[in-house]
């Protein structure tokens, strides 16, 4: 299923006009989905902050040395013999 998305007004009588470039969708169903302003905003602003709270540093006891030896070692592969 494709998705388009446009903003546009609502006419009198509840009537939505679809811009030109969707002539094309004539020959599809239409389903509407409108969103306030407002709302459509909120969730943008949640969606960001989670977005860059995802991002970060944290608290570890050990020193910057032990932590790269420890990514370097989990690195390591097994030492199994690979016959090609």
């Amino acid at each position: 299923m494709q998705t388009y998305q446009f903003e546009t007004e609502i006419l009198p009588k509840g009537i939505i006009r679809l811009p030109k470039e969707y002539d094309l969708l004539k020959l599809h169903k239409v389903k509407v989905i409108m969103i306030e302003k407002d709302e459509l905003e909120k969730t943008q602003a949640r969606d960001k902050k989670l977005f860059w709270d995802s991002f970060g540093s944290w608290q570890d006891e050990r020193s910057a040395d032990e932590i790269i030896k420890d990514i370097y070692e989990a690195r390591k592969s097994s030492k199994r013999k690979i016959t090609l």
